[in-house]
C-alpha cells in the first residue's frame, strides 16, 4: 500500500515537504535549545538547511528530475529561490494585514496551505525535465 501511494507525485510532494519541515525544525531546536546559539542565527542556519533539503528532495524524489547540467541546476535554483522569496513576502504580508483578526498560528497554517498548492503547480514546471 505504501509503495502504491509513493507512486503518486502529490503524495511524494507532501511527504517531502513534511520531512523538510521536520528537518528544519529539528536543526532549529538543536542549535537554539541544545547548543544555545542565538535565535536569529539558529533560524538563519535552519532556514538554509531546510531550503537545501527541500530543493534537493523535491527535485530528485518528488519530480524525479535528473537534470545535472550546471545550467539546468542554476535555472532551477534561481526559480526555486524566487518562489521562496515570493512565499516569504506573501507570508509576511498576510500576517501583517490579518494578525489583528486571526491568530498567527491559524494565519501561518492558512498561508502554508495556499503556498503548498501553488508551489506544487510551479514545481511541476520548474522541475520538468528538458529534452536535448
Amino acid at each position: 500500500m505504501i509503495q502504491k501511494l509513493a507512486q503518486h507525485q502529490i503524495i511524494r510532494y507532501l511527504f517531502i515537504g513534511g520531512l523538510s519541515y521536520a528537518i528544519e525544525i529539528s536543526v532549529l531546536f538543536s542549535l537554539n535549545q541544545i547548543l544555545h546559539i542565538q535565535p536569529t542565527i539558529s533560524v538563519a542556519i535552519s532556514f538554509w538547511v531546510g531550503f537545501i533539503v527541500a530543493y534537493t528532495l523535491q527535485k530528485i524524489i518528488t519530480f524525479q528530475n535528473k537534470e545535472k547540467s550546471r545550467r539546468a541546476i542554476a535555472k532551477q535554483l534561481i526559480g526555486y529561490s524566487l518562489l521562496v522569496l515570493w512565499n516569504y513576502t506573501f507570508t509576511l504580508l498576510v500576517v501583517e494585514f490579518f494578525h489583528n483578526n486571526i491568530p498567527v498560528v491559524i494565519l501561518r497554517t492558512m498561508v502554508i496551505i495556499i503556498t503548498t498548492l501553488w508551489n506544487y503547480a510551479l514545481y511541476k514546471v520548474l522541475f520538468k525535465a528538458t529534452t536535448k
